[in-house]
């Protein structure tokens, strides 16, 4: 028997969640009823427990205390952290990233300012990827780019709204840009089809025809809370 938690949203569709540490959230309609929600987790039975069985292979995560000589990923490369005395800043080069931070900070501090340097970075990436992925899937009847915002989500990569707007995981930054279209191109195809539906997965084939490729990729080398 699968276990799992229910979140009741003011949503038209019922979603499926299975997360890194194998629990499973459902994401339901205020109106399901609890049979409804059994029967839907039920014929996902076998997907839920393949997803399981993938988080279970993958390395633990590594718990960062922002010091020289850690490494951190940055669109599919791996930079290692260097730290000096100095005014707060971040910057890249070939190799490294360099921190510039005064002495008296702690790791705690430390990271919030490299989050702030991902989110920078993300919302100026994001902003280039939507408007190429959204010329990518005009063949489905994308016209335009739709509202997002680049902001911490603790289980998924992305998500969209049943009013259409998009929300990017900044931490997506860490992934080659390939993975980084896969994910937005998912989130545009949520505005014609807001489940995976088999409808859903063909709009995907349209727009991006090695999805499962990307998605096994993205799934099994990179991971939320990196930062």
């Amino acid at each position: 028997m699968i276990k799992y938690t229910i979140e009741r949203r003011n949503r038209r569709t019922t979603t499926i969640q299975v997360h890194r540490d194998g629990s499973v959230r459902v994401l339901a309609p205020k109106f399901s009823t609890q049979k409804q929600i059994e029967r839907q987790v039920a014929g996902r039975a076998d997907w839920i427990r393949k997803k399981q069985a993938q988080f279970a292979t993958l390395p633990e995560k590594v718990e960062h205390r922002f010091e020289s000589g850690e490494v951190f990923l940055y669109l599919g490369a791996r930079y290692k952290l260097l730290i000096e005395q100095g005014k707060p800043a971040v910057k890249l080069d070939s190799e490294n990233l360099l921190m510039s931070a005064p002495v008296s900070w702690t790791p705690e501090r430390r990271g919030k300012l490299l989050r702030e340097w991902y989110r920078d970075r993300s919302r100026e990436i994001f902003a280039e990827r939507i408007e190429v992925c959204v010329q990518e899937a005009s063949v489905i009847g994308i016209k335009k780019a739709p509202e997002w915002k680049s902001r911490v989500l603790k289980r998924s990569w992305g998500s969209c709204s049943s009013t259409g707007k998009l929300n990017l995981n900044l931490e997506l930054v860490s992934a080659p840009v390939e993975l980084i279209d896969y994910v937005i191109l998912h989130e545009l195809c949520h505005l014609k089809e807001h489940n995976h539906s088999p409808r859903f997965y063909k709009l995907m084939s349209r727009v991006c025809p090695d999805w499962k490729h990307r998605r096994k990729e993205l799934n099994a080398g990179y991971e939320t809370k990196l930062i």
